[in-house]
Order: structure tokens, then C-alpha cells, then sequence
């Protein structure tokens, strides 16, 4: 998979700051979800494309949950998708959505 640009979006702000809240990675490429599951599956991560979500990286009880949700981009307001445009610089066409495990030591799992 080659590099995209992405941007880290929120619901409060576009800053990547420490949240229990669900994390948005949005591209102004379209990205499928065989390319996610072939780039999971280098990563060694495990894949469940057809669990309700795309894939899991885990560390001991820590884990991320990777899900794409490109239909995600019709529900932004106009507000947020003019600040994700400029950031991108063009219109996004993919929605990743990261959810990280609640538990203790989860931050250093996360950087």
C-alpha cells in the first residue's frame, strides 16, 4: 500500500490529543477495504472483515480496533468538511475509524 495523506479528526477539534473517544483518520484517496485488510495483515495485526469490523492491533489486554467507514463522510457538517478540505487539500473519500481499549498502560500502547 503506498503512503496517503491523512488527517486526525475529532469530535471536538482537529488536534489528536489523549481520548477514550474514537479517532477519525480521513484521505482525500479512496482506500478499500482489501487495501486496509492487505496493510492490517503486513502489520501483523489480526483481520475480521466480516465481524462488523476490519481489523484489531493488540498489545497484551490493549487494543486498537481499526474500522473504515467511508460512508462516514455524508454525515460531516459543512463546517467540518470545509476544515478537513483545507487540510487535505481536496475533498476526503475515505473515513478510518481507530477505537482504542480503555485500559491501564493503553497510552504507552498507543505511541
Amino acid at each position: 500500500m503506498r503512503a496517503r495523506r491523512c488527517t486526525l479528526f475529532n469530535s471536538h477539534s482537529l488536534e489528536l490529543f489523549s481520548t477514550s473517544e474514537p479517532i477519525t483518520l480521513f484521505s482525500s484517496e479512496e482506500i478499500t477495504e482489501f487495501e486496509l485488510v492487505e496493510f492490517l495483515r503486513e502489520i501483523k495485526a489480526e483481520t475480521y472483515p466480516d465481524e462488523g469490523f476490519i481489523g484489531r492491533v493488540s498489545s497484551g489486554s490493549n487494543h486498537l480496533w481499526v474500522n473504515l467507514c467511508n460512508k462516514e463522510i455524508t454525515y460531516l457538517e459543512r463546517g467540518q468538511t470545509k476544515q478537513i478540505c483545507q487540510l487535505l487539500g481536496d475533498a476526503p473519500r475515505s473515513c478510518v475509524i481507530l477505537e482504542l481499549s480503555d485500559k491501564e498502560g493503553v497510552d504507552e500502547f498507543a505511541t
